[in-house]
């Protein structure tokens, strides 16, 4: 009798208990993705990746404005709806079917290229303690708050060394054999022979949690046409001008022909300032095939900007720790181009930079990238989440200048300072190969690590600090 009251008891709080657990395991926003290779679902972490999560839903709802790669013309259109995935990300440079790491898109194609951005950058948050396992869903970056739209489905265990480098915000929940499906189609060099283009992304939300979950982020890119004029000067100069809204980067459009117009983008920068600042561009209007002039301009307002403020410096120092412990540090003459670094940790020989460029990479990034008297070239982008604010994250491409080959990446955290590198320090930039903002290779990923790390210069070259 008794067994059979504890029976009863079970399957009544069992009866009260089954609506609850169902609800547990279906509340949630999800985002439904409907490609030319089937459909899939991703339950998306609004919880511990909200500003990247809200982001992600206005693309997917067209609510977030964003510049047309092609033209420069503000648009709300859904995002994702004419983009695709294109890519394999590969753990070892040789492409094969048993070190496939994830499966890349987000991106939208100009002349057949998936290469382009909504123009802006987000503020990630890669710290958020969720890891890059099999089936998860992370934002593509190439440096501390540089992303926006590209992201990248895992299909491994094997990729953690991402963690803390970009933002995981949540993981498939069907369809997970379609993922692999396009990841498995064929490929040339990681690069898909046939994209699986997303007609879609639809947004789901399940639940009063998710109903009430705000996407309106007061710290969220704006993207706005702006105004321009041109001024004709003497002769057959002339100047595009435009007026730089604070926390801004201001972009120019310009075509010859409206009837069949091919437009050419520029960016005249950013403004960290609070401030409007006047920007301006000369050209000649007897240049060929400038014969007519066609313009319009569009800006991207940064609600935190939080970038170095390079223009205000004639020198800067500063120290990041790499995966082994170590304390690297740098002295930069932002003057003179050249500086020194040293292992700060374990002493060594002060090595001496013969080569630096340096720019603001984004609203909330500075990149600094600099050759020295052994051929390593540092590509390092520093990202700092406030305004102000002096300690945050990198990320370090290091490659050989003489034989081109990739010697490693790093990441983690840095802290800058203003240094005044003195008189002493002369420009040698005229000794060393020059170098441009080309950008750097979305190929192959590799685990984070230095390989190979050349070191000279002795400590005569500390007298130049």
């Amino acid at each position: 009798m008794n067994r059979f009251i504890f029976f009863v008891s079970f399957l009544f709080v069992a009866t009260l208990l089954a609506p609850a657990l169902a609800q547990a395991q279906t509340d949630g926003i999800f985002a439904d993705f409907t490609t030319t290779a089937g459909a899939f679902t991703v339950e998306l972490d609004y919880m511990r990746a909200p500003r990247t999560v809200a982001n992600f839903i206005r693309l997917a709802e067209g609510t977030q404005a964003w510049m047309n790669p092609e033209n420069g013309a503000v648009e709300t259109e859904p995002w994702f709806a004419g983009s695709a995935f294109y890519r394999i990300q590969y753990s070892v440079p040789a492409a094969g079917s048993t070190n496939v790491l994830a499966l890349q898109g987000g991106l939208r194609a100009v002349g057949g290229m998936y290469n382009f951005g909504p123009g802006y950058g987000l503020l990630d948050e890669a710290l958020n303690g969720l890891s890059h396992s099999n089936g998860t869903i992370a934002m593509v970056t190439d440096g501390p708050h540089t992303g926006a739209a590209e992201f990248m489905l895992l299909l491994t265990n094997g990729a953690i060394f991402w963690d803390g480098r970009q933002t995981v915000f949540g993981c498939v929940s069907a369809g997970m054999d379609i993922v692999q499906a396009i990841a498995n189609g064929g490929q040339t060099n990681g690069m898909l022979d046939s994209p699986a283009v997303i007609s879609g992304v639809a947004i789901r939300r399940v639940g009063a949690a998710a109903e009430a979950f705000a996407v309106n982020w007061d710290d969220l890119p704006t993207v706005q046409a702006d105004g321009c004029r041109v001024d004709m000067l003497a002769g057959d100069q002339a100047q595009y001008v435009c007026a730089k809204a604070p926390q801004s980067e201001t972009w120019m459009a310009h075509t010859d022909d409206l009837l069949n117009p091919r437009w050419s983008l520029f960016s005249l920068g950013f403004n960290g300032t609070t401030q409007a600042v006047d920007g301006t561009t000369s050209f000649s209007t007897a240049q060929e095939g400038w014969a007519r002039h066609y313009f319009h301009g569009t800006r991207v307002e940064y609600p935190v900007f939080s970038a170095i403020p390079l223009e205000q410096m004639g020198g800067i120092t500063f120290a990041v720790q790499w995966g082994d412990g170590n304390v690297y540090q740098y002295w930069l003459n932002l003057t003179a181009k050249t500086g020194l670094w040293q292992n700060v940790t374990t002493p060594g020989a002060v090595v001496r930079i013969n080569d630096c460029l340096f720019r603001t990479r984004g609203a909330n990034c500075s990149q600094f990238n600099f050759m020295d008297q052994s051929g390593n070239i540092f590509d390092y982008i520093l990202g700092f989440e406030a305004k102000g604010a002096t300690a945050g994250r990198y990320y370090l491409v290091l490659s050989s200048a003489w034989t081109g080959e990739h010697l490693g990446t790093e990441w983690g955290d840095c802290e800058y300072a203003l240094w005044n590198p003195g008189m002493k320090a002369k420009s040698l930039a005229k000794q060393v190969p020059g170098r441009d903002w080309s950008g750097r290779e979305a190929g192959p990923v590799l685990p984070r690590g230095i390989r190979r790390l050349e070191t000279g210069g002795g400590e005569r070259a500390f007298e130049e600090r």
